[in-house]
């Protein structure tokens, strides 16, 4: 068996708050991650700060701050929110660290025979005094002639190019057409990693339509990568150069390692043995689908170059629409994770995302009135609803105690065997088909138990058939939300912690539990709050 599984998010930039683009695929990540522990998996869990580039180096001359100062409050902002939404990372850096540091120059030192100066074009802002990054030129995409696209990569199309190819450019920061002037820049040669990015795709682990994407890309002849940037510029100085640095998106999937580098320090842990030039670890990226081409083909050929071991697998997701539209601020459809949480509890969104949660890289759409009835409907009038009325009665009529079966009646045999079908959406990444199957096993157990009417059986006096039955659903509901916990780990926690046993993933009540008053674990989403949201 693997050893250990190493998971990671896309590193968060830092520039901005957290939105809730970034929270689906936390959350997407996070759930997986939860799953695999209740299976007894090592898994280590990682993400961070995304901490080099120009656009942060501005950002912080405009507030009038040192850069360092800048990205330090800005990770401060976005742990309270990752940590608000229950994302359980084990470890949380950022790129801008001495152990990143560390690695970006290993791996730099390993791959000489890739790396090639050339004289290049390269667009220069005369008003600002300084070379233009790729995201501060826009202009039409010389492929698929779609307006306003930045200097790098097209959003309509997908395509990548270099800034010069663009179509009309202008630079975003004065607004002013750019010129043009040479510089000396350091090229990592990936036309010498076709065939070896072609052999990786073959055996990584990811969905049939990135994979497809990415084939479509190594079909044509790979273009070598400029990993280098002139001054002035936030970053690492590139050994023996004076005013070059990394280009971020060298460094940034490098933060991975360093993260990992610093876990292992506080950890007691090799890294050599987790994650270098061969372990038994397999490593998994979460990212969006927008970054599928720089972690399907930029960074295994660098690792591979290094000889370092690449990703067993990159799970791609797709963009979070609002309505069916991108988030937009002019509407009020850009929400921020601080925002949300202000308003709803994080297990809410938590269980919506996972009821639209499925293996493919097709866009999710939030609708906040679907968003209240779902998680109304089976989180509170079906799963916890369970509970409650079992518990009400058994506290009430029984003095809490539950005459405890774990197997014998047709309805827990049905929900034991369960455990096969949420086990594999779960391991598969299918989370719709987790929460639709544990929501209608809880209208299965609620429509049994109103067939049954133990109030009824009391009045009829029939105590010990109703005793029974609420016992049944009390057992039920623990086990479906242990089932549920992955998704849900707010609620869960508040579940065993009131019947005073621990969360496992295979559920045994003890024979001696005494039920006190039934709490509220949950509130209903309330409807009239998503103004508050929709601002």
């Amino acid at each position: 068996m693997v050893n250990n599984i190493i998971v990671t998010t896309a590193l968060c930039y830092s520039n901005g708050p957290l939105h809730l683009g970034h929270m689906l695929e936390q959350i997407q990540a996070d759930i997986w991650v939860r799953f695999l522990r209740t299976q007894n998996r090592n898994c280590i869990f990682l993400s961070g700060e995304d901490a080099h580039g120009t656009p942060i180096m501005l950002a912080a001359k405009k507030k009038g701050v040192a850069t360092e100062d800048y990205i330090k409050t800005i990770k401060e902002d976005h742990l309270r929110d990752i940590q608000g939404f229950q994302i359980s990372f084990d470890h949380y850096h950022s790129t801008h660290s001495e152990e990143n540091k560390a690695i970006c120059e290993a791996i730099y030192a390993r791959i000489p025979e890739y790396i090639e100066k050339r004289s290049i074009d390269q667009y220069f802002d005369e008003q600002e005094g300084m070379f233009l990054p790729d995201r501060f030129i826009k202009g039409t995409c010389p492929k698929c002639h779609a307006q306003s696209q930045y200097g790098d990569s097209c959003e309509q199309c997908g395509s990548h190019y270099s800034p010069t190819e663009l179509i009309d450019p202008v630079s975003t920061l004065s607004n002013t057409k750019p010129i043009i002037k040479q510089s000396e820049h350091l090229f990592f040669k990936l036309s010498k990693q076709q065939s070896v990015i072609k052999d990786w795709l073959l055996h990584a682990d990811m969905q049939p339509e990135a994979k497809n994407k990415l084939s479509e890309w190594t079909d044509e002849p790979l273009r070598d990568w400029d990993i280098s940037r002139d001054a002035p510029y936030f970053g690492f100085k590139i050994p023996e150069y004076d005013n070059k640095f990394f280009y971020v998106w060298l460094d940034a999937p490098i933060g991975y390692i360093g993260t990992l580098s610093s876990f292992c320090q506080q950890n007691n842990e090799s890294l050599e043995s987790l994650w270098w030039e061969k372990t038994q670890s397999e490593i998994y990226h979460f990212v969006g689908k927008d970054i599928l081409y720089f972690h399907g083909i930029f960074w295994p050929a660098v690792l591979s170059a290094a000889g370092i071991q690449t990703p067993s697998g990159i799970f791609s997701h797709g963009f979070l629409t609002v309505n069916k539209e991108k988030m937009s601020k002019s509407k009020g459809t850009f929400i921020t994770a601080k925002d949300y949480l202000s308003v709803y509890p994080s297990d809410a969104l938590r269980y919506y995302f996972a009821s639209k949660i499925n293996a493919s890289i097709e866009d999710i759409d939030i609708h906040w009135e679907d968003f209240a009835y779902k998680v109304n409907s089976d989180v509170v009038g079906k799963i916890v609803n369970i509970g409650s009325r079992c518990a009400q009665i058994l506290v009430k009529h029984f003095d809490g105690h539950l005459t405890i079966q774990n197997s014998g009646h047709t309805l827990l045999d049905q929900m034991n065997s369960l455990f096969e079908t949420i086990e594999d959406g779960y391991h598969k990444r299918m989370f719709n088909q987790v929460t639709k199957t544990i929501a209608h096993f809880a209208d299965l157990t609620n429509q049994h138990i109103a067939e049954i009417a133990p109030w009824q059986l009391i009045k009829n006096g029939d105590r010990d058939a109703a005793q029974h039955t609420c016992s049944l659903g009390v057992i039920i509901f623990a086990q479906l939300i242990a089932f549920l916990s992955p998704i849900m780990p707010h609620l869960a926690q508040q579940t065993f912690d009131y019947l005073s046993v621990p969360l496992d993933w295979r559920v045994s009540l003890p024979t001696d539990l005494q039920l006190t008053s039934f709490p509220r674990l949950f509130e209903r989403i309330d409807p009239s709050k998503i103004k508050d949201l929709c601002q």
